[in-house]
C-alpha cells in the first residue's frame, strides 16, 4: 500500500496537476479579460452616443415653425427626455464600472499567476498550443477588431492585456543564449 501511495502522490505528478490548475485559471482569466475588453470597447464614445440620442428625442417632438404649440406639453417632453438621459447615463456608467472591475480582477489573477509561475507554465507546449488556439478564436478576433477603440479610452487596461499576450510570444534570442540548446547537450 505504501508503494501505491508513493506512486499516486509523487512530487512530479503533483507538480503537473498544479501546473494544469494554474494554467486553467490563467487561461480563464485571460479569456475573461479579453471578453470584457471587447464589451467595453462599445462604450468608447458613450457620452456622444447618449447626447445624440437625447437630442434626437427632444427634436423629434418639436413642432414645425409657425405651428401652434402647447408650451406645457413641450416642457413635459423635455423634462421626460432629460430624466431619461440622466438614467441612461447612470446605467451605462455603472455597467462600464462593472466591466472594468471584472476585467481588473481577471487581469490581477493572470498577472499573479505569471509572476509566481513555479511550474514552468509558459514553457509547456500543451499550454502554448491552447493559447494559440485561443488567439485564433472568434472571441479574440472580436477583441482585435475593437482593440483600437478600447485602447483609445482604456489604455492602461489595454497595455495590461498586451503584456499578458506578450508572455506567450516566442522569446527573441539574446547574445548570452547558448548556441546549442541545453537539453541537446544533456542528451549527449
Amino acid at each position: 500500500m505504501g508503494r501505491q501511495l508513493s506512486q499516486s502522490f509523487n512530487q512530479q505528478t503533483i507538480a503537473n496537476y498544479q501546473q494544469q490548475i494554474d494554467f486553467a485559471e490563467y487561461l480563464s482569466g485571460l479569456k475573461k479579460a479579453v471578453f470584457y475588453a471587447e464589451k467595453l470597447a462599445t462604450y468608447t464614445e458613450y457620452e456622444a452616443d447618449l447626447q445624440f440620442a437625447r437630442d434626437k428625442e427632444v427634436f423629434k417632438g418639436l413642432p414645425d415653425e409657425g405651428a401652434v404649440t402647447d408650451v406645457s406639453a413641450m416642457e413635459e417632453r423635455r423634462e421626460f427626455v432629460a430624466g431619461k438621459y440622466q438614467r441612461m447615463t447612470k446605467n451605462v456608467e455603472e455597467e462600464i464600472e462593472t466591466y472594468i472591475d471584472m476585467m481588473q480582477i481577471s487581469l490581477d489573477a493572470c498577472e499573479s499567476l505569471a509572476v509566481t509561475d513555479l511550474n514552468g507554465m509558459f514553457e509547456r507546449g500543451e499550454n502554448q498550443k491552447k493559447i494559440r488556439t485561443f488567439l485564433r478564436s472568434q472571441a479574440f478576433t472580436n477583441y482585435q477588431n475593437k482593440q483600437a477603440d478600447f485602447s483609445q479610452r482604456w489604455q492602461e487596461l489595454s497595455l495590461r492585456i498586451d503584456a499578458q499576450l506578450a508572455l506567450w510570444q516566442p522569446k527573441a534570442a539574446s547574445p548570452t543564449d547558448p548556441l546549442i540548446a541545453p537539453h541537446f547537450i544533456e542528451a549527449l
